[in-house]
């Protein structure tokens, strides 16, 4: 407990910490992240995950096609800039990486804006296409900020971990962003009602209003709130990081001095040397590594790749004319769309 404590002390003292309360006794970059995963999950929830396929849908002449098409293009735009990001950090700046990337959110906004106002102000096909064309181009620049958000801004998060705590912070990153996703449903259910849809318990026979115009405001409104996680990928620094000041592996020390060709190793270093490896052991996080660790970054990779294509195949793209419906009560288009082909039902 006193060498936590120390620890903390030091690293407020060199300016690592966070500046302001309550959370002083944290890393910079572990409160930024923080807020980072909660904006981001607040803001991506209101549009991204439920209004997008329904605005296109209904925006392309009810046609499902269109929702796959940007969401290969955002994928794509992921999977190729995530590789030269992580490649530029690594022997760069980091916080560089992740300042350029927040930059870009403006221009990412502006066009998905655009795109959506434009889509809404104007009904004939060609000009639609325009719409659709500069939502995918909008959609793709949103690929690659969610790469470096999710790839070199975690980088940075781990190296300014102590190590051995890093499975608890990771777990209340996780859940940070967690809580935030659910509360971007609830801001999309508000502005729903403000515009006049019946609430899913009332039994009367009102518009639930699924219009291109409440669409569109719901967009707007996600797009706004990602301001917030902009700012934030501006505020990494390089400095907070620890990655230097973690203890290494047992024996790393000796290894470092015996298989050295250059002088002799005097008595007076070996045994600090034994003593740096004796402080070491037992710490948290300092465990032989499994002869199958090496499997790890291939197995998180295919469980990705494997989620990413059904969640891209059953969420986002099949079958955007579900409706609910109980006795009494057509509730209207579902957010989430589950199944393909369903039918609406009429009300009994």
């Amino acid at each position: 407990m006193c060498n936590h404590r120390r620890l903390l002390l030091e690293e407020a003292s060199d300016g690592r910490n966070f500046a302001f309360w309550p959370l002083k006794r944290y890393n910079h970059n572990v409160v930024i992240n923080w807020l980072l995963k909660g904006s981001a999950g607040c803001a991506d929830s209101v549009w991204s995950n439920t209004v997008l396929a329904a605005y296109l849908y209904q925006l392309m002449g009810n046609s499902n096609a269109y929702a796959g098409y940007v969401e290969a293009a955002q994928g794509i735009s992921t999977l190729f800039v995530a590789l030269p990001a992580g490649w530029l950090a690594d022997r760069g700046s980091k916080s560089s990486v992740v300042w350029w990337a927040g930059t870009s959110v403006p221009l990412a906004i502006g066009t998905a804006a655009f795109a959506v106002v434009y889509g809404v102000a104007h009904s004939q096909a060609s000009e639609r296409a325009v719409c659709f064309a500069t939502l995918a181009a909008s959609l793709c620049l949103w690929g690659a900020v969610q790469a470096v958000q999710n790839g070199v801004a975690q980088a940075l998060y781990a190296d300014s971990i102590r190590a051995g705590e890093r499975s608890r912070f990771y777990s209340i990153s996780f859940s940070v962003g967690m809580l935030a996703s659910t509360l971007g449903p609830l801001v999309t259910i508000v502005i729903f009602l403000s515009h006049g849809a019946a609430p899913f318990f009332s039994r009367g026979d009102e518009d639930v209003g699924w219009s291109l115009p409440v669409l569109r405001n719901v967009f707007l409104a996600g797009l706004g709130l990602e301001i917030f996680p902009a700012i934030c990928m501006l505020c990494f620094r390089d400095r907070c990081a620890l990655e230097k000041r973690e203890p290494s592996p047992p024996g790393g020390s000796i290894n470092a001095v015996t298989t050295s060709s250059a002088p002799a190793v005097t008595a007076t270093q070996t045994d600090a040397a034994s003593a740096e490896t004796s402080s070491t052991e037992g710490q948290p996080g300092e465990v032989p590594q499994h002869r199958l660790a090496h499997l790890v970054p291939h197995i998180v990779f295919a469980s990705n790749l494997l989620l990413g294509l059904a969640s891209g195949m059953t969420i986002k793209v099949g079958g955007p004319n579900l409706h609910v419906s109980y006795p009494g009560r057509m509730v209207g288009q579902a957010p989430f769309h589950c199944a393909p082909g369903v039918s609406p039902m009429k009300p009994t």
